[in-house]
């Protein structure tokens, strides 16, 4: 058994009044698969167990987890294998439960389905991350429920649908998590106001990129040009002939070569600059590669200490022991899960605002880092922008509600 945070062991104890089938609701990263093992190493179930997931590196993390706790446990890596388990009888005593664990590849081979399904299971653990209704994967996970006495489903608070009847829903909330790890939230909207000129610019690099096959849209004046030259550079390169539509494109990268500023970049540049006593580092996340060479660039000229892992991989690593003030991390929302060990102040979305599961990811990254975390996003007060951010500042504000009950 392990130290568990509260929220985990309320969860375990959970799992143990629980009978029958049920799913365990909880926001990404959250730890469950930790609370699982604890529950299937304390509870001295007497039959087999099956493990089910939809990716190899996840299995592979159940199984190393499961051999730390001395568990006795297989993993289905064969056919053979997942035949020679689904036929053998349980040699447990009661203590040690037999596990197994597979994919839903292995899931895909019929024999080896048939026999899966022939076997009684004490419990089933299904770990995947969609389950949609009428599918095969759901039909075989269906007939596994039904020959198991009890099952668990794990799924995100944001993706977990499915039309598996549950005697019972464990959910654990965001702010359950962020409380444990002593995380605290505010959130900021920066307005900026986005001259006709700049708007102009941006829709036509907008309708130019999307006739150079760029299906993204352009963001900011920088992103614009830098996505621009580069499409003009690949389509020269093509050799395509399509003389017109290059013309077009060079005319207008000349045009932004000339704009004088960014409304949206200076709001950013004022409000990282009056948060430089901040105990931590900012992040700001952007998807596009071509806005965070933008954002790293100019974030440089004005004197900050900036990594930008995804642009300068090589010299970025040697940043992160700094204590200069203020520190800046640019990237992209994938890369925070690569991130260990760097304290958190202030989180920037540059750019289009999460979903929900996007900003629960992000919310609950820096709750691990027991960080007093500031939510900022750089927007323009129109309307469509308006209702969007006040929907995420009405989860936010929830969410310092939850954190400030006892």
């Amino acid at each position: 058994m392990t130290s568990l945070p509260a929220y985990q062991k309320g969860l375990v104890r959970r799992l143990h009044e629980a009978s029958g089938h049920v799913a365990v609701v909880a926001p990404v990263g959250a730890g469950v698969r930790a609370a699982v093992i604890d529950f299937l190493e304390s509870a001295g179930h007497e039959g087999a167990i099956l493990i089910v997931t939809d990716r190899v590196d996840i299995a592979s993390q159940w199984m190393h987890r499961l051999q730390d706790r001395s568990l006795s446990v297989r993993m289905l890596s064969s056919r053979a294998d997942a035949i020679e388990w689904a036929g053998a009888d349980s040699d447990s005593e009661g203590t040690t439960p037999e596990i197994a664990i597979t994919t839903v590849q292995r899931l895909n081979s019929d024999p080896i389905r048939k026999g899966l399904v022939r076997r009684q299971l004490e419990i089933l653990v299904v770990d995947v991350s969609t389950l949609l209704e009428g599918g095969v994967l759901y039909r075989v996970i269906n007939a596994l429920k039904e020959t198991s006495r009890r099952s668990i489903f794990l799924g995100s608070t944001a993706n977990f649908t499915s039309a598996i009847n549950f005697d019972a829903v464990l959910e654990i909330p965001l702010a359950d998590v962020m409380r444990a790890h002593g995380a605290t939230l505010t959130f900021e909207r920066i307005l900026y106001v986005q001259s006709p000129r700049d708007a102009e610019l941006l829709s036509r690099a907008t309708a130019l990129l999307e006739r150079l096959g760029q299906s993204d849209t352009a963001l900011s004046l920088q992103g614009a040009h830098t996505t621009l030259i580069d499409a003009v550079a690949n389509k020269e390169a093509e050799g395509s002939g399509e003389e017109g539509l290059i013309r077009d494109a060079w005319e207008l990268i000349d045009e932004l070569e000339g704009t004088s500023g960014d409304s949206r970049l200076a709001a950013l540049l004022t409000s990282i600059g009056s948060s430089k006593e901040a105990d931590g580092w900012t992040i700001v996340l952007s998807h596009r590669l071509a806005e965070q060479e933008y954002v790293a660039s100019a974030l440089s000229r004005a004197g900050m200490v900036v990594v930008a892992p995804e642009i300068d991989s090589a010299g970025s690593s040697d940043f992160f022991g700094e204590t200069l003030q203020p520190r800046v991390l640019v990237a992209s929302p994938r890369r925070l899960a690569q991130l260990s060990g760097i304290p958190v102040s202030t989180v920037v979305i540059w750019g289009a605002p999460p979903d929900q599961e996007q900003l629960q990811e992000i919310l609950l990254w820096a709750a691990l880092r027991r960080s007093k975390l500031t939510l900022l996003h750089v927007s323009e007060p129109n309307a469509s922008e308006a209702r969007t951010m006040a929907a995420i500042e009405r989860a936010c504000m929830e969410f310092e509600r939850q954190l400030s009950m006892p």
